[in-house]
């Protein structure tokens, strides 16, 4: 599972933060979360999302925009933290029509090769929306956890993953 935290909700905003985890139906294994330099950040600014930033929890905003690497090294990061992983048959992300299209235009403004195949996508957005025709609850997945805070938001939407697809299977 992926989550992304960026400065526009355009194809090529500026990522400011990466959370990636490795799970299965049962347990998450790993998780890691990439923090970008927001001065070094490739990509587009939108005023309306940068002052929405403002708007959220201080601690959150402040550890978001916290980030040292250039964005060069967190694409090198994620591809590492995939590579370790490669086995995995899915890459999730809510959806994958913002989250890996974005890290895709960022993969290729820094030149590295994209880890990710697009016919490994999976949609949590539309697993959410089956879990709540179904009345799955999920919610307690999401249970201490600081919302845009990308790598707690890709391991909550991990968790619901799991409490749903156990309860579909």
């Amino acid at each position: 599972m992926t989550d992304i935290e960026t400065l526009s909700s355009r194809n090529d905003a500026a990522v400011i933060a990466i959370g990636i985890c490795a799970f299965d139906e049962h347990e998450i294994f790993d998780s890691m979360e990439i923090l970008i330099d927001p001065a070094l950040a490739i990509g587009h600014r939108n005023p309306e999302t940068v002052r929405w930033w403002s708007e959220q929890e201080p601690h959150v905003r402040e550890k978001m925009f916290s980030g040292t690497l250039p964005p060069w090294a967190a694409c090198d990061m994620l591809a590492r933290f995939c590579g370790i992983y490669k086995n995995a048959k899915e890459i999730w992300a809510n959806p994958p029509q913002f989250d890996l299209i974005i890290l895709r235009h960022l993969f290729d403004e820094c030149g590295v090769k994209f880890p990710m195949h697009y016919r490994t996508e999976r949609d949590f957005r539309t697993l959410k929306a089956l879990a709540h025709q179904r009345g799955i609850d999920y919610q307690s997945a999401y249970e201490g956890i600081d919302k845009h805070d990308a790598k707690d938001d890709a391991i909550a939407q991990a968790k619901a993953t799991q409490i749903i697809l156990r309860a579909l299977l």
